[in-house]
């Protein structure tokens, strides 16, 4: 595991204490715990979950942040993730298409990394 940054460390030890997923955490309450502005909490948990470099997996929500050991959850919410992932790279193919139908873009460059990242797993 990759050693944390100051910041990374403060908003960890709010977070380790979150382990149900009915009461997670807000990025705003955080924020005032850690004295951090909300959208600098959120960049920093993106990279601890980037990078692995939290103790555990956090999990995002609409209602906000928690961690887990339950490795249903965990496999759940990166389930949850694929879909939406392909759901994305759906509405990208469309609006590309709509343009090319137009003729507002031509090539289909954007095609070849879409393809590469599908075939890489999702």
């Amino acid at each position: 595991m990759e050693k944390m940054t100051e910041e990374e460390q403060a908003v960890w030890n709010v977070l380790e204490f979150r382990t149900d997923p009915e009461k997670p955490i807000t990025a705003a309450d955080i924020s005032v715990r850690v004295g951090e502005r909300e959208r600098g909490v959120r960049e920093i948990i993106a990279g601890m979950v980037i990078r692995g470099a939290a103790p555990l997996p956090i999990i995002g929500s609409r209602k906000g942040y928690y961690v887990t050991r339950d490795p249903a959850l965990i496999r759940k919410f990166a389930d949850e993730l694929r879909h939406h992932c392909i759901e994305v790279f759906n509405h990208r193919r469309g609006h590309l298409e709509t343009a090319r139908r137009c003729g507002l873009i031509q090539d289909a460059a954007d095609e070849q990394m879409e393809l590469a990242l599908m075939a890489g797993g999702m």
